[in-house]
């Protein structure tokens, strides 16, 4: 008898735990992110070129020439040793990589930066 009772209160309460799952109220609230402009406008910032490193030697080209002297000819090089860098910088003097390239077409919802 007990073993009935609690095989009908198993059941009742399976099917009672089955009805009210399936009412789960309102459903999830979404918020829809706004973007945000995470970079800074070239027209804020300062543009910073330092200038190539170059190094001069001279190549010395000897050709020989019997019976007579040889022929010697002598010529200025410069050699390129590090190359010229340019970088942006803000007011602060912070160098800045990100930098918001010209607005392209069709790109409407980031012409304002968002506050």
């Amino acid at each position: 008898m007990k073993h009935h009772l609690v095989l009908l209160g198993a059941a009742v309460f399976g099917i009672t735990a089955c009805g009210t799952a399936s009412d789960r109220g309102a459903g999830p609230t979404v918020i829809a992110p706004v973007p945000i402009r995470t970079c800074t406008p070239r027209q804020e910032l300062e543009r910073v070129v330092i200038p190539a490193k170059t190094e001069k030697f001279y190549a010395i080209t000897e050709i020989a020439n019997p019976p007579y002297e040889p022929i010697t000819r002598r010529e200025e090089r410069t050699r390129i040793v590090e190359e010229e860098r340019v970088y942006y910088e803000n007011a602060a003097g912070e160098e800045i990589t990100d930098i918001c390239e010209e607005q392209v077409e069709g790109d409407a919802d980031m012409a304002e930066p968002a506050n």
